[in-house]
């Protein structure tokens, strides 16, 4: 069996997640994100969608239930919505400069990071609600899961089929992976309750989203307490208090690259998050520089620099910091071989900068449209 369909999984690969400049500050000195109650998201309504599509998939022969399946897919429907678990995400995306989620989550001049994990299944901790104690932490796990785009009303048919086939494994995968796959039947509702989260309306398809998802609930039955109010914060969004959990990554959230959003003072906050990241202690995990460095000098093809050059760049740098043994940084290698070009090079250079740190600051390419 397939663990996971094919997904965006590959440790090269950036995951993006766009906010603003001072809750990126926040999680770049202090390790925390807040993860969001599942209906207070973009679409408040996505938990009941993804109830109502899993419907469809276990009331078919998907996933093998015979004749009954329709029967019990109505009523495990009708007791998952009687409540809304105490579930809570974390969205990235996989677009590296989309212009709605600019809009969205980063408003004018906000910033999207860039992180790369280096495996799916991930370790977190909980802070308690008034405590810094090590004792009143809860450690917790989470694995990064792709978003289905999955509506049976609008969906191309084919695209339809396909998609249901591909949460049918999902479901499976899942329900290995936490030991239920023989006894469907008495842990149905549990896994509609957490699958649903993964299911969202097809019309949001552009953001290509991956998820972490954190239950509130399970996280406390750890230690036999069966309260999960101690857990959750809320924070002020126009007079609504959202409800979140404080999630703490221990070593540093895997931000590599911090781009800089459309706006009218795009230059001036590109220029303050260049000084931020030069000047400050970040709890990031160490950057390997040589990926990096890679990174870095490849996103010229975006500016019409030939493949060939960028590929004799990046030898050229990563040979002069091999024989410099250790004394020459890559930072300073970057610069001093790009410093004599005038063209695509020198535009690149601009628009795009290398840390202290190894980080890698850009600015969007995206349009100008906020009133």
């Amino acid at each position: 069996m397939r663990i996971m369909r094919k997904e965006y999984w590959h440790k090269m690969d950036l995951l993006y997640y766009y906010t603003t400049s001072e809750t990126m500050k926040y999680i770049l000195t202090q390790g925390d994100i807040f993860a969001t109650h599942i209906s207070y998201l973009n679409d408040s309504e996505e938990y009941i969608n993804g109830l109502r599509e899993l419907r469809e998939i276990f009331g078919s022969n998907d996933l093998g239930g015979g004749e009954t399946s329709l029967f019990r897919a109505d009523y495990a429907y009708e007791e998952a919505l009687k409540k809304i678990p105490q579930i809570y995400s974390i969205s990235f995306s996989k677009e590296a400069d989309l212009l709605s989620q600019w809009y969205m989550y980063a408003r004018e001049s906000g910033v999207r990071l860039g992180m790369q994990f280096s495996e799916k299944k991930q370790y977190f901790e909980i802070k308690r609600r008034y405590s810094n104690t090590e004792k009143d932490k809860k450690n917790i796990s989470a694995t990064l899961r792709d978003v289905h785009y999955f509506t049976r009303t609008g969906m191309p048919f084919d695209e339809y089929k396909n998609e249901k086939k591909n949460i049918a494994e999902t479901i499976k995968a899942y329900a290995e992976e936490v030991g239920i796959q023989d006894d469907f039947d008495s842990n149905s509702i549990r896994l509609w309750k957490e699958i649903a989260p993964y299911i969202k309306n097809y019309e949001f398809r552009q953001e290509k989203e991956v998820r972490l998802i954190f239950n509130a609930a399970v996280v406390n039955r750890q230690d036999g307490d069966n309260s999960d109010l101690d857990l959750i914060e809320y924070r002020n969004a126009k007079g609504v208090l959202i409800p979140y959990l404080d999630v703490y990554r221990k070593e540093g959230w895997p931000v590599v690259e911090i781009m800089v959003g459309p706006g009218r003072n795009q230059d001036r906050v590109f220029d303050s998050i260049c000084h931020f990241v030069d000047y400050n202690d970040l709890k990031i995990p160490a950057i390997k520089e040589p990926n990096n460095m890679k990174r870095f000098i490849e996103g010229m093809s975006s500016y019409q620099v030939d493949q060939s050059l960028i590929k004799e760049y990046c030898d050229q740098i990563e040979q002069t910091v091999k024989e410099g043994q250790g004394i020459l940084t890559y930072k300073g290698q970057i610069y001093d071989i790009l410093k004599d070009k005038t063209d695509h090079e020198q535009e690149y250079l601009d628009r795009n900068y290398y840390s202290n740190s190894g980080i890698i600051v850009r600015k969007s390419n995206a349009p100008y449209v906020f009133s």
